[in-house]
Formats: structure tokens, sequence, C-alpha cells
């Protein structure tokens, strides 16, 4: 049975973890606003660059038919994957389960759909690196502490590891896995197609609803030229801040629980010092008596 002083310093100690989470939440909570932030600024610059290329596309079918980038490869040989996970732990299932889903697709859909292919991973955040390098795959490209301070020219750097050989066919295929921040409660791992680029110019999401006359001061392919670079970049940049706010998210959840859960245990130990403090001086009040008693019969 634990003494008095044994419960006593479990207080002390599960005390000090619950001034820890609890500072934790507040960082992650702030953290989580900021990378929130981003992320929903950057979403309608994306949907934008897209509005824009299908409405040139619309216009112009061609542009889609001739640019390399819309042209999907018959025979599938090197595929790149790009892996967005975070950079510390203490977020509950944040990164297992996005490496769970990327380890799923390698070893099912991955195998069954490009038999021949083989991948090639990019790992961004410091979890993922972890633990990519103690496996088998080819890694070509690390970014670990990707988060620490979210920057656009990592979009430049990840690029330029697939992008010339993708030009010259070494590559044939890009995607990244990334956690979608669907609100405060809630991140889905999700798979997004880099290259080829798939365009539905029959999407009803973006049907010319009214036909406007566009002056184009320059010639026609460079401008798409430019807004396809851009909408690459962000469909790079946007799976980073979605992950960012999901990671932060998740931390907040996970430490508010900790928090919480942290808060209870003290209680029931405080409880449970109380009863065996009581027990104790009902035990010495008993010796007391029968000492006493003892006394007076002797």
């Amino acid at each position: 049975m634990a003494t008095l002083r044994d419960i006593k310093n479990r207080i002390a100690g599960v005390t000090s973890i619950e001034k820890i989470t609890s500072a934790m939440k507040m960082v992650s909570s702030i953290k989580s606003k900021r990378a929130q932030k981003q992320t929903e600024s950057a979403r309608p610059y994306s949907k934008t660059i897209a509005d824009v290329l299908h409405l040139m596309i619309a216009t112009d079918n061609s542009l889609l038919l001739e640019h390399r980038f819309f042209k999907p490869r018959i025979d599938v040989k090197n595929i790149v994957i790009i892996v967005i996970a975070g950079d510390k732990g203490m977020c509950g299932s944040f990164n297992s389960n996005l490496i769970k889903s990327v380890d799923s697709y390698l070893s099912s859909e991955f195998n069954k759909n490009y038999p021949d292919a083989t991948p090639h991973i990019i790992t961004i955040g410091t979890k993922p690196t972890e633990y990519y390098k103690k496996k088998k795959y080819n890694v070509i490209g690390t970014f670990p502490n990707a988060f620490q301070k979210t920057d656009f020219s990592i979009v430049t750097s990840i690029r330029e590891l697939f992008i010339k050989n993708y030009d010259i066919g070494n590559v044939d295929r890009v995607e990244i896995f990334y956690s979608h921040f669907i609100n405060l409660m809630k991140q889905e791992p999700t798979k997004l197609q880099v290259l080829p680029i798939e365009f539905d110019i029959e999407d009803s999401n973006y049907q010319i609803k009214n036909t406007y006359n566009y002056i184009l001061d320059s010639d026609k392919k460079i401008i798409f030229e430019t807004l396809i670079n851009q909408y690459l970049n962000a469909n790079i940049w946007g799976p980073i801040l979605e992950s960012n706010a999901a990671e932060n998210s998740a931390r907040l959840l996970a430490m508010d629980k900790a928090t919480q859960n942290a808060r209870e245990l003290i209680k029931e130990l405080e409880l449970q010092y109380n009863n065996a403090r009581q027990s104790a001086i009902t035990t010495e009040m008993l010796e007391i008596v029968g000492g006493a008693e003892a006394l007076s019969k002797g």
C-alpha cells in the first residue's frame, strides 16, 4: 500500500506535468490560430489560379492538349511521393495517421496500379524524415524542421528535386500526401496529384457563367506557362500550410486532453491522500486509547 509520502510525491509529479501540458496548450492555441489564418488566406489564391487556368483552357483547348504537364505518361516507371507530416510529437495520432496512410497506399494501391514503378520519397517534417530514413525506400530529399519557420522558399527547393527529371522523362508522376485541415477537431490524410496535372474542363465548378472580353498583355502561351508554374507552387505550398495548421490543431487538442486527465488524476490522488491520512490518524487514536486503557488496568 502506498504511503502518504508516496502519494504526495505523485501529486507533485502530476501537478508539474499539468503545468507543462497547460503551457503547451496555450502555445499551440496561438500557433494554431496563426497557421489557420495562413491556410485560409492561401486557399482563395489557389482557387483563383485554377479558375483562370480553366478560363484560358475553355477558350483555347489547344493549351491543354499541347502542354507537357497535362499529358499522362503511358509507361509509368518512377513516381515521386512527397510526404508532409510534423516536426514534433505530442500531437496525438497526427503523424502516425499520415504515415500509415502513405504506407497503406504504397503496399496496396501503388503496387496494384503501378506494378513496375519505383517510388522516390521526399519528406517534409522531422517525423517523416526519421521514419523513412529507416525504411528501404529511395529518399531523394529531406526537409526536417520545415515547420519551425514556414517559408515559401521551401517550394522552390522541393520543385528542383523533381521538375527537371519530369521534363526529361526520368520522373513520370508526382504525388503529395498531407493532412487536410478541415476544422479544429478534424484533420484528414489526403493524397494530391501534382503531375501530370488533372484538369476537367467540364467540371461544373469552373463553368463560365458570363462572357468577358480579355486583353492579354503578352503572348497567350507565355501567360499560360506562368500560370502553370504558379499553380504548381500553390499545389505544394497549400498542402504545407494545411499540414501545419492540422498539426498545431492536433497538438492543441492533445494537450487539452492531457491537461484534463492530469487534473482528474490530481483530484483522485488528493482524495486517496486524504483517505490515507484519515486512516492513519484513526489508527493513531486507537493506539493511544488502547495504550491508555492498558495503563489504567495496570
